[in-house]
This record gives C-alpha cells, structure tokens and sequence, in this order.
C-alpha cells in the first residue's frame, strides 16, 4: 500500500508540475502576444526617383516563399489533407531542414526573380530573423540583391517561442511581406486585418495585414499597389470573409477616386466563380 501511495503522489506531483509549466507557457505566450495598429506608416527603403507612364508594359510578380523552407521533402505540421486513395496525411515539421536549406532556396527565389525581370515583386512568408527559418534574413538578402528596387516591409507575424511541433518547435518568428518596386513610390501604409481572438489559435494566426503602397502616375492619377497574405487555417472562412470585405471596401474607395489598383499576394482562397461575382 505504501508503494502504491507513493506511485500516486508522485504522479500527482508530476502531472501538477506540468500544469503549472503549461500555465506558465500560456502567461508567457500571453505577455509577448500584440497587434500591430492599423494604418501604420511604413518606410519606403531606396526610393526611386522615375514616375509611372500611361501607354508603358509594366509587369509585375507574387511569391509565397514559404520562409524558405518548403522544397520537395518538406511537410509543415500544421498542414493535413486527404489523399485520392483516403489515406488522411498531416505534416510535422516545424522548421526548415537546415540553414543551408533556408540559403538554396531563397536564392532559387532570387535566380527566379532575375528571370522574370518584373517592375514589382511582391512576397509573402518572408522572414528576417526566426528560428523556422534558421535565423536567415530573407529580405535583407533580396533588398540586397536587387539594389535598384526601391522597398516596402509590413511585418505580420511576429511570435514569442512557438513550443510546438514538440520534436521541432516553430520557435519565435519575425516575418512579413516584401514589396519591391523600380518606380517611385509616394508613401506606404499597413493595413490590419481582422483575426481570430480565440485563446490558443490567436498566437498562430499571425497579425494578418496587407501592404499598401501609393505610387504616381504622370497623368494625375495613382496606382495602388496591394500585397496581402489572408488567413489559412480558418475553419468555416470566417475571418477571411472579413478580411476580404475590408479588402474590397479599399479597392473601391480608390477606384471611385480614379485610381489603379493592383491586388498580389496569397489569399488562401480558392478564388472561383461564385467568389469573383
């Protein structure tokens, strides 16, 4: 009997323990968590002095570049999906395999870009440093590579030590979204999202939010360049039908006004029909 006490109270100290060190974790993930405010200026790095014509081909790219971690072997553990057999499948990995990982990849971002030859690049899932990406400064090493861009950064995700997956932790991130132009942009504003307040996936939906950048044309009128990244993991879609309504009343307003808009970025949407009407 004795035996047996001392197995139950020693259980009982345990499983107190890690009550305690999971309320501490939550006090803590509490305490770093914040939002952005919205309509926040944003820097515009390297400005460029040339103007936007009437009459011109300009072009212009969108790139998830998923913190440069996703090649052919990499599965993210908050991805889950079903296979055409019914095998249900779910993802584990929290970081990149390596730093050297992180480094082939954005370059391959890079090498791409330089193919391209767009006037505007926008990315999304670009880091600057987190422990997903092997602390690996992805807009710094692009804002470098492309030094007569001007650029644009609207941070929208930014954590304390994500403790999760338990064998390779997302760990803290900073991220956002790297907009880079080679005409003048007037001035730059991040525009917040709505997103969800529940208590445990607040800390994983990022600070959602979308790039504004205001550039002039030389017949009066303005182009409006969006770089957006929507929520994912939104069951029912209900943070990203908001999100597309604020969206949508921004496009409008500018639109009503005279301007040009042009919309880049991952909406974690399938953008159908019905959604386009």
């Amino acid at each position: 009997m004795k035996i047996l006490k001392r197995i139950a109270v020693t259980i009982l100290v345990i499983l107190g323990i890690l009550i305690v060190a999971l309320l501490l974790y939550f006090w803590y993930m509490q305490a770093h968590y914040y939002r952005i405010p919205d309509h926040k200026k944003l820097p515009v790095g390297n400005n460029p002095r040339d103007e936007l014509v009437l009459g011109k081909k300009y072009t212009a790219t969108t790139y998830n570049i998923g913190f440069g971690a996703y090649n052919h072997n990499f599965d993210f553990f908050m991805d889950a999906g079903e296979l055409k057999n019914g095998k249900k499948i779910r993802g584990h990995r929290g970081t990149a395999f390596s730093k050297q990982a992180v480094l082939d990849s954005t370059h391959g971002v890079m090498n791409a870009m330089d193919k391209e030859n767009p006037d505007f690049m926008f990315f999304q899932e670009i880091d600057t440093n987190s422990t997903r990406s092997k602390h690996v400064n992805q807009v710094q090493m692009l804002e470098n590579h492309f030094p007569n861009y001007g650029h644009v950064f609207a941070n929208n995700f930014h954590s304390a030590f994500l403790a999760w997956p338990p064998f390779d932790p997302h760990g803290s991130v900073q991220s956002g979204l790297l907009s880079l132009s080679r005409y003048h942009i007037n001035h730059a504003v991040r525009r917040k999202y709505p997103v969800t307040k529940a208590l445990i996936s607040k800390f994983t939906d990022l600070d959602r939010c979308f790039a504004m950048m205001i550039l002039p044309v030389k017949n009066g009128k303005k182009l409006i360049l969006i770089n957006s990244h929507m929520s994912a993991y939104d069951k029912g879609g209900k943070m990203r039908k908001a999100q597309m309504k604020l969206l949508d009343s921004v496009i409008e307003k500018e639109y009503k006004m005279g301007n040009y808009v042009i919309v880049a970025g991952d909406y974690n949407h399938a953008l159908g029909k019905d959604m386009m009407t």
